[in-house]
């Protein structure tokens, strides 16, 4: 497993821009440029107050998406 860095100063302004998510279209962007930003593989954007399965999410997260039953 590669470890990786986050880049603080990135995340920083991607934080600023967290009001964008309210716009549907704007979300996969958004969730890529976190991931990138966190070092990560993937991301999902989870709303706290709804159920589904169509969330927006990174290709990355594709690979351990299992099956809801």
């Amino acid at each position: 497993m590669v470890k990786t860095i986050a880049n603080a100063e990135r995340l920083l302004k991607i934080g600023g821009r967290l009001g964008e998510a309210i716009d549907p279209p704007l979300r996969p962007e958004l969730v890529e440029q976190i991931t990138i930003a966190a070092g990560a593989t993937g991301a999902v954007l989870l709303q706290n107050d709804t159920r589904t399965r169509d969330v927006p999410r990174t290709v990355g997260v594709d690979e351990f998406n299992t099956p809801l039953i």
